[in-house]
């Protein structure tokens, strides 16, 4: 692979989401990632993130100052911002679309921006800033900064709540898009930037970009890359992440324990109602899945267990699965593409190890 590419073994697997699009990425892709060394990567709508390992040592670091020290305006500013966006949601979501172009550009582009302010300030939730923070508080037992981490968890939730308005099905974005695509004769919309969907509304050229694959990441400039260099990029990285895969899985520690059930896999997938998925589940399956947010609750408490993809011990599926008294483990990053529906597994939260059994 040419030097210019980035190669797997510097980073670390974050997340995968599933029926992620370039649209979606572009106001997700704040100013918080832009300045660090992440990668995002998308395969038929499959979208994951990687960290660097050498940024994410930084990130832990900060972590824990962040905790410490900067809390408190951290959450007053997060409420503020819940509050600010209220109104610019609502108008999106009841535009007049007898409206012209120029005031459905402005709606949309308010919509925009308060969606990135959000995720902007939802990047320091994240459980790579917790590395460090995960340590002192098993070494140490300091209960100060478990305090801290579950008044984050906190403010999170209260985050994702407001966040999932834009991503998931029913989003303030939908009816806009419709209508902008209705006006400009763009079915492709979904491929596109949100400046470049702005520009189709003010009668500007946009080329037409085939973004089925793509690859942003620092180590470029974040200057998407499409095609077969995005898929070779994007090859090398799941080679590396499923190179152990098997029928044993390794992660953390979340809450100790030991569970026998059956698999209910609860992918994070925008397109899915989760409701719906979660009515499947049977009382005393094991909930497998990506992360654990908002709209997990019902299934969490639905659970014998609980195996994440991601998040360190000051998840919330961490803090739920203590707080409800049942094993889970997480950080396995591939249990989702491993197991399946039904498959009957043990669940080792005493070593940290998800068996299939035959």
């Amino acid at each position: 692979m040419p030097a210019r590419f980035p190669d797997p073994k510097d980073y670390d697997f974050l997340w995968t989401v599933h029926n992620m699009d370039y649209f979606k990425t572009s106001f997700v892709l704040t100013k918080e990632y832009l300045k660090r060394d992440f990668i995002f990567a998308c395969k038929d709508k499959d979208w994951r993130t990687y960290i660097g390992k050498d940024e994410r040592k930084k990130l832990s670091e900060y972590g824990e100052v962040f905790l410490r020290k900067k809390l408190g305006v951290y959450k007053r500013k997060v409420n503020v911002l819940i509050k600010t966006a209220d109104k610019p949601f609502k108008d999106m979501e009841n535009v007049d679309f007898k409206a012209s172009n120029n005031v459905l550009n402005r709606y949309f582009l308010k919509g925009i921006r308060s969606a990135s302010l959000l995720w902007d300030s939802y990047f320091f939730t994240e459980y790579f800033f917790h590395d460090k923070v995960n340590r002192i508080i098993e070494e140490k037992n300091d209960q100060s900064l478990l305090d801290k981490v579950q008044e984050m968890q906190k403010i999170k939730f209260k985050l994702r709540k407001t966040l999932n308005r834009t991503v998931f099905p029913g989003n303030i974005f939908e009816k806009c898009l419709d209508e902008i695509k209705r006006r400009t004769k763009r079915n492709n919309l979904t491929h596109l930037h949100y400046k470049e969907i702005a520009d189709l509304l003010d009668c500007k050229n946009v080329c037409k970009i085939n973004r089925k694959y793509f690859v942003l990441g620092r180590f470029n400039g974040w200057k998407p890359i499409t095609g077969k260099d995005a898929l070779n990029i994007i090859n090398s990285f799941d080679k590396e992440l499923l190179k152990e895969k098997g029928n044993e899985i390794k992660g953390q520690i979340a809450n100790r324990g030991y569970y026998k059930g059956y698999v209910k896999i609860m992918p994070f997938d925008l397109k899915k109602d989760i409701d719906k998925e979660i009515a499947k589940m049977n009382q005393g399956d094991v909930l497998v899945t990506g992360s654990t947010g908002p709209e997990m609750i019902v299934a969490c408490h639905k659970a014998g267990a609980i195996v994440t993809e991601e998040g360190g011990i000051c998840s919330h599926a961490a803090i739920v699965s203590r707080e409800l008294g049942i094993p889970c483990v997480i950080g396995t990053k591939i249990a989702t593409q491993v197991l399946k529906d039904g498959d009957l597994i043990e669940v080792d939260a005493e070593k940290g190890i998800v068996k299939k059994i035959k």
